[in-house]
């Protein structure tokens, strides 16, 4: 082999591995740019889920004073026992007209029948 034999086949091998070397460096480069591009895709799919999710804790939060306000205006259970107190005083009354309502209604209709049976005397 002769030194210009030699000197072609030096600068094709060199050759070789500068191609190789360019190869991997685009390779890096292009994994190192998807990287990046996914990075970057990341964080705002991040962002936007953190938006939404402070959105819902605003509107959960809002609803929570609400029921709580609800809340607040029911009655409680002294209320309820007080109601409860009411309306059974408002039983016993009427129970006792009711009573008396039918005494006095058995007294109307025995009037009315000793009324009856002396207009049919006079007749």
């Amino acid at each position: 082999m002769s030194l210009y034999e030699i000197i072609v086949a030096g600068i094709a091998a060199s050759n070789f591995v500068l191609t190789l070397a360019v190869m991997a460096t685009n390779r890096n480069k292009a994994a190192a740019a998807k990287l990046d591009e996914l990075g970057r895709k990341l964080e705002a799919d991040l962002a936007e889920l953190d938006s939404r999710f402070d959105r819902r804790a605003v509107e959960h939060a809002l609803r929570i004073e609400r029921l709580d306000a609800e809340a607040r205006r029911a009655p409680k259970h002294e209320d309820l026992g007080s109601i409860y107190d009411q309306l059974n005083a408002t039983r016993q009354q009427v129970e006792r007209l009711s009573g008396e309502m039918s005494g006095q209604l058995e007294q109307i209709n025995t009037n009315m029948r000793l009324l009856l049976s002396q207009m049919m005397k006079t007749l």
